[in-house]
């Protein structure tokens, strides 16, 4: 990978438009936009003509030309800067392969729900970025527990039809992470939250109720492990470093609409993946990356393997969901409610025909 270096600062444009913070569908709006775009270029001292700039900004997208075609083509993007710079800031980042020299990178500005967002945009010959090509054998690289595990009653699985839409660049109309649901005699309490391997902080962003945190490996960099609504501890920074095991914060458990749902967080998994020489992000289950000793920690609790707690592309393609956005709308839930065998309470399947829960079966 050539290094990158500065090619031209270019402020394109600064806006702030007031908002209602709660839309129709009960979401965070945005409240204002600051676009901070920073044109840049990944070049050695003999590919001085390599660069790109920024030509328009619409509510539908961004727009870019570049001084040759055939580029990889990376827009960073954080929340916040460290310092008020981008120096030092760990960017979450989107990545396309341009063909032409000039381009548009369609982003829907005006349903961002952040109250502010920092772009920059960046060129290269290789892929920008941490990346691994999508036929790789995935990582199992956490090792240990997020969650305190003892206070978690059952898990939904990865591919359900519970809470909303989380797709991929692969697969979509599927939730692609895991909710974790506490018992209901722990309603009120806080439930600690921990690094589950060594990693850098690469993104902070304020949620509804807490906080999202990303954590980049240390050792397999393009693997991040998303966890969210998580009350942040003050020490944990973005761009600071984690070891595994590190206190992190906790989750409000609580049931706040008296619906029996009390899933307290949800984690998940992105791998950063080149595909057919196209870059695109990948979900796998905690499950997957996971050792085997992290895992028999579940396995104590009642699992048998690791699929107790993935649908298959297979099953999920055979029994579609359906959705408008990222609600489920349908098929409408044919298995019921799941029964708990250690608190004996029962949860909403969710959507569809597939069981979309693993409720352990020993404390």
């Amino acid at each position: 990978m050539l290094p990158l270096r500065p090619y031209y600062l270019h402020i394109e444009h600064v806006e702030r438009k007031k908002r209602s913070l709660v839309s129709a569908a009960g979401k965070r709006r945005l409240l204002s936009v600051i676009l901070l775009l920073f044109a840049a270029c990944r070049a050695s001292a003999s590919e001085t003509s390599l660069s790109t700039r920024l030509t328009e900004i619409t509510s539908g997208g961004i727009g870019y030309s570049n001084s040759t075609a055939n580029l990889y083509v990376g827009f960073e993007y954080t929340t916040s800067l460290t310092s008020g710079h981008w120096h030092g800031t760990e960017a979450s980042g989107i990545m396309l392969w341009e063909t032409n020299t000039t381009g548009f990178y369609e982003i829907s500005l005006k349903d961002i729900e952040f109250q502010s967002l920092f772009f920059r945009s960046v060129v290269s010959t290789n892929p920008i970025g941490d990346w691994t090509p999508y036929t790789n054998d995935i990582v199992q690289l956490i090792s240990t527990n997020f969650i305190k595990l003892e206070e978690i009653e059952a898990i939904s699985k990865f591919r359900s039809g519970k809470g909303h839409d989380y797709p991929d660049d692969f697969e979509s109309c599927r939730s692609m992470k895991h909710y974790f649901y506490g018992y209901t005699n722990t309603l009120g309490s806080n439930i600690n939250i921990y690094a589950p391997m060594d990693g850098t902080v690469s993104d902070l962003t304020d949620e509804e109720s807490g906080t999202r945190i990303m954590i980049k490996s240390l050792d397999y960099p393009a693997y991040q492990v998303i966890i969210f609504h998580v009350e942040i501890d003050p020490a944990v920074t973005n761009g600071g470093s984690l070891t595994a095991g590190q206190y992190i914060g906790t989750i409000h458990h609580e049931d706040d609409d008296g619906d029996g749902d009390t899933a307290g967080t949800d984690i998940a998994v992105r791998i950063s993946t080149i595909h057919n020489d196209e870059p695109k992000h990948r979900m796998v289950s905690v499950f997957d990356v996971m050792t085997d000793n992290v895992f028999s920690n579940y396995s104590a609790k009642g699992a048998t393997d690791r699929s107790d707690f993935i649908i298959s592309a297979f099953d999920r393609n055979a029994n579609p969901l359906t959705c408008e956005g990222q609600t489920f709308t349908g098929p409408s839930n044919t298995v019921g409610q799941l029964y708990c065998p250690i608190s004996g309470r029962s949860l909403w399947n969710g959507w569809g025909s597939i069981t979309n829960i693993f409720p352990f079966t020993s404390p």
